[in-house]
């Protein structure tokens, strides 16, 4: 090359097809242009014709490397060999069956030289019915980092990386570690590198389910598999993060995704000298870093699993897997403002599991997706996708919440809304224009902060309001429908935070206004004299 690129695409392939060539050609199609890229594709001893794909693509384009290596087993061990060749600023990887929309590194560049961010997420869209991560990508943030946003709960290596971070840190794929090899990877480049952003206002990343169900992160693991990463996982960030509720943030992340997922490991373990080292390793954990703040946001399946460990009842806790295994979805039930999963044992004195384990309390929360508000001679144009937990499929009302900014009454505006299904999940779709003479009539002048509120029979949480786009340049301003003297206006703002607020003022006619600022003038030289 001539100059140096802008981004090395690593790809690590083993029996990939037919999903690789649209990996490849959504390389080639990158607004970047392929000038400014390198690409380097591993070929783990594939036997599909993968080989010979990846060969006629570096055969037609002088900026593709290809090398072929012998079955490692896994994606750890060609990643770090691709590694060794980089030479862009920046690294993307990318896996063999996914692939990018046209602007995806160009964006990502971009916004990370605009920020001096290290890491870049760019939003998921699942292919296939494979589910995405959904609550990381709320909203586009420019700059953030793990204990501000909710990057922390995607951990896979598809993100962009500044190859400086990762040469000084010596960031390599952990080759002992059968399944989560790039945890440790993308979770040091979180916590030591120079910022996160967030890319949000559309999918930039196609995650493919397979149809032969071969993808590595859909296949069952063994205990074997799964111990070494929850083994290592929980001690690495506690060195690196101090206790308290940052450490605590993280943690919960990793017992709900890790140590669940050797749960179900643990289930399947037939020898009982395994499981009995895993159990107490289980329990060493829990003791270690399951603080009330940690376990606050767990879902009651953990909740219950964690506490028959730490109250050392192994039976039990097997038991509780199997019976998890074969029982249908749960029931909810609502008693007043409380929200309880009917899981295997609630309320059962012969199991003797505290009632409150059930209870959907600090994970019941409204997570919301806005698109960015719209003005016209119409209105307010809202659009939101939102879900509330288990009680996305029960939501009776929602409501645009307009909260006066130095204390006051709500104004709640009703929205209109359905119940949809996005990856076998409900969600509650609001597509609604609020009419500028309902929106205006209803505030006084004064500052206002926007919330989604969703009820489902008493229950009800909130979420304030935050565009999944970054607010456009020139103002957006809902208007009397009428002009006259002193009409008014709301104009859509956004704090220092992201979040969106409401100026409604009153609009003075400029002679008006002249004459005003006049008398203030004289006003001031009488005081003056």
């Amino acid at each position: 090359m001539t100059q140096q690129p802008e981004v090395s695409v690593i790809v690590a392939a083993y029996n990939c097809m037919p999903y690789v060539e649209r990996t490849i050609e959504s390389i080639l199609s990158q607004t970047i242009g392929l000038e400014r890229m390198q690409v380097i594709l591993v070929d783990d001893g594939s036997t599909d014709g993968t080989e010979t794909t990846l060969d006629r693509a570096a055969a037609t384009h002088p900026n593709i490397t290809v090398i072929h290596q012998e079955n490692s087993g896994g994606p750890a061990a060609p990643r770090n060999r691709a590694l060794e060749l980089v030479q862009g600023r920046y690294i993307f990887f990318l896996d063999a069956d996914d692939y990018l929309c046209d602007d995806a590194l160009e964006d990502m560049v971009r916004v990370a030289d605009e920020n001096g961010t290290d890491v870049v997420l760019s939003r998921i869209g699942g292919v296939g019915g494979r589910n995405t991560p959904r609550a990381v990508f709320a909203r586009t943030l420019p700059r953030t980092d793990a204990f501000s946003s909710e990057a922390y709960w995607l951990l896979n290596p598809m993100k962009l990386y500044r190859t400086e971070l990762v040469r000084s840190l010596g960031l390599r794929f952990e080759l002992d570690l059968p399944v989560g090899e790039d945890v440790p990877f993308t979770v040091n480049a979180y916590l030591k590198g120079n910022g996160i952003s967030i890319l949000a206002d559309k999918v930039y990343v196609f995650w493919v389910h397979r149809a032969d169900l071969s993808n590595l992160t859909t296949r069952p693991e063994s205990l074997a598999d799964r111990m070494p990463i929850v083994d290592r996982i929980f001690d690495r960030v506690a060195a690196m993060v101090p206790a308290g509720r940052g450490r605590d943030r993280l943690m919960r992340r990793h017992f709900r995704v890790e140590m669940f997922a050797a749960f179900q490991g643990y289930r399947a373990e037939d020898d009982p000298g395994t499981r009995e080292v895993a159990f107490a390793r289980f329990r060493e954990l829990i003791a270690a870093y399951a603080t009330p703040d940690a376990e606050g946001g767990l879902p009651p399946d953990q909740r219950v699993l964690m506490w028959l460990i730490s109250e050392d009842r192994r039976e039990a806790f097997l038991e509780y897997l199997n019976i998890l295994a074969r029982s249908e979805r749960p029931e909810v039930l609502i008693e007043g403002d409380r929200v309880f999963l009917e899981l295997p044992g609630f309320r059962d004195a012969s199991q003797a599991i505290p009632e409150e384990l059930f209870e959907l309390g600090g994970s019941l929360k409204v997570f919301c997706r806005l698109d960015p508000l719209t003005v016209d001679d119409s209105g307010l144009h809202i659009a939101v996708s939102s879900r509330f937990g288990v009680l996305s499929d029960r939501v009776t009302s929602a409501d645009l919440v307009a909260r006066p900014r130095g204390g006051g009454k709500d104004v709640l505006f009703p929205l209109a809304h359905t119940i949809e299904l996005e990856e076998h999940l409900p969600y509650c779709a609001i597509e609604e224009v609020l009419p500028s003479a309902q929106l205006l009539g209803a505030l006084t002048d004064g500052m206002y902060d926007l919330h989604l509120r969703l009820t489902a029979g008493q229950v009800s949480r909130e979420r304030r309001l935050c565009e999944c786009a970054p607010a456009p340049a020139e103002s957006r301003i809902v208007s009397s429908p009428r002009r006259r003297a002193f009409s008014r206006s709301a104009t859509i703002k956004t704090t220092m935070y992201d979040n969106l607020s409401l100026r409604v003022t009153r609009n003075i006619p400029a002679p008006l206004a002249r004459l005003i600022r006049f008398a203030r003038a004289i006003a001031r030289l009488v005081r003056r004299a």
